[in-house]
């Protein structure tokens, strides 16, 4: 049995995606207490721990309590989902699941190379260009300013971090196997390189023997399932009470601001979230009112509707300048903005029954199941490389697309839609 913990729930449905391509129907529950309130133990399961943002050591200790429910339920391997871009505390969480499983090795694979996320001699790239020069590195809240991984990660925990280079995987599995039960005698983490598919490919397959992985979702997405298998047979699917979808971009990437401005260019009505507005408590309320009404004047029309977060770097500042008047903690800026996406969302559902919703950003995804008690998501079909088209249910049941900031083509917005509406349907 496989158990999962990932720090964020885009990372987490992109993993299921992968998973559910293997052949099993792979469950993301959001936090250990829903998954303890499951009656059944699916032979796979995803936690949602929601980790990214938190500090080291609450980042440490919820990893080890999923570690824990996962032991109680009988599980006896564990994956460690991460960003592919290594953003969090990857070196405490892998810390956490070694401790708790009292395993002394584990493997790091950020690579995702479907997606240009590639590890050539322990440094990570996007597209080519090293990870540090890349909008990550600019990251208002968590940037990477080192694209050398294995000095990222050993300074997040106490072990040993070894690096096994490109070559040594072009070896072969068995070789690399060996490698891996060498430095398991040493203890603490490798780094792993994978270039392409293929070595992902030898990579997975040497890993087979280990109790805890870790790494980007294509590398689970290659582990071998468990031999029981669980065909995927959700909940009936519910139809669109309205014609529209809501959008909400939350995330500040370049590529979710190309999707934006994609799409307001192609007509999709929008509303530009006043993000100062947001952090200023006199005039939130009024803020997340605005554009609640603009959503909903826009959905009673039958039009899709995205609210959206500005992504200039200056109006990034400003909102840190602000935050750091009201006492707010730069991490903390970027989750009322999030917060208030999600009181949005509130709104609009509850007044319209809406039941179909896309949100792009990590962040923003898990404010906004939190708001919307969506605790339990069944991938049903992918829609883009590494984007799923999910079930989530909960005290309602909505038919989502929750992405990662960093996910799609430019015209995704414009071309998701259309199938986040669609009466018809995977069930």
């Amino acid at each position: 049995m496989l158990g999962v913990v990932a720090d964020d729930l885009t990372g987490a449905l992109d993993a299921a995606l992968l998973l559910h391509a293997g052949g099993t129907a792979v469950p993301v529950i959001v936090g250990v207490e829903p998954f303890r309130r499951q009656g059944r133990t699916p032979p796979a399961v995803i936690l949602d721990v929601d980790s990214r943002g938190d500090p080291p050591e609450a980042a440490y200790r919820k990893v080890r309590e999923a570690a824990r429910a996962l032991m109680d339920a009988g599980y006896t391997r564990f994956y460690k989902k991460m960003s592919s871009t290594f953003q969090g505390h990857i070196g405490r969480e892998v810390d956490a699941l070694l401790d708790e499983t009292a395993a002394t090795f584990a493997i790091v694979v950020p690579a995702f190379p479907a997606n240009g996320r590639t590890t050539r001699l322990g440094y990570l790239y996007v597209d080519g260009v090293p990870l540090a020069e890349t909008g990550v590195g600019r990251h208002p809240t968590s940037p990477i300013i080192d694209s050398y991984l294995p000095r990222v990660l050993q300074a997040q925990t106490r072990r040993p971090v070894h690096l096994v280079d490109f070559q040594t995987v072009r070896r072969g599995a068995a070789a690399l196997s060996e490698e891996f039960q060498r430095l398991s005698h040493l203890g603490g983490m490798a780094l792993v390189d994978v270039t392409t598919e293929g070595e992902l490919e030898v990579v997975a397959e040497a890993a087979g023997s280990l109790k805890v992985t870790s790494g980007g979702s294509a590398l689970a997405g290659k582990l071998p399932l468990p031999e029981e298998r669980v065909p995927f047979a959700p909940p009936l699917v519910p139809a669109p009470l309205l014609p529209g979808c809501l959008l909400l971009a939350g995330s500040v990437s370049p590529v979710t601001a190309a999707q934006v401005a994609f799409a307001l260019r192609t007509g999709l009505p929008g509303l530009r979230l006043e993000v100062l507005a947001l952090l200023d408590p006199d005039t939130r309320d009024r803020e997340v009112e605005r554009a609640a009404a603009f959503a909903l004047g826009q959905l009673r029309r039958g039009a899709n509707v995205l609210v959206y977060t500005p992504s200039e770097p200056e109006t990034q500042a400003r909102a840190r300048d602000l935050g750091t008047a009201l006492g707010i903690d730069p991490m903390r800026v970027g989750m009322i903005i999030a917060e208030g996406q999600a009181e949005v969302a509130a709104r609009v559902v509850a007044q319209t029954g809406l039941n179909r919703l896309l949100v792009a950003g990590g962040d923003t995804s898990s404010a906004v199941c939190r708001r919307l008690g969506l605790e339990v998501h069944r991938v049903l079909e992918e829609i883009q490389t590494g984007i799923p088209l999910s079930l989530s249910a909960g005290r309602q049941t909505m038919v989502t697309v929750l992405k990662s900031g960093n996910f799609g083509t430019e015209d995704f917005f414009t071309r998701a839609v259309g199938r986040v509406c669609s009466p018809f349907l995977p069930g």
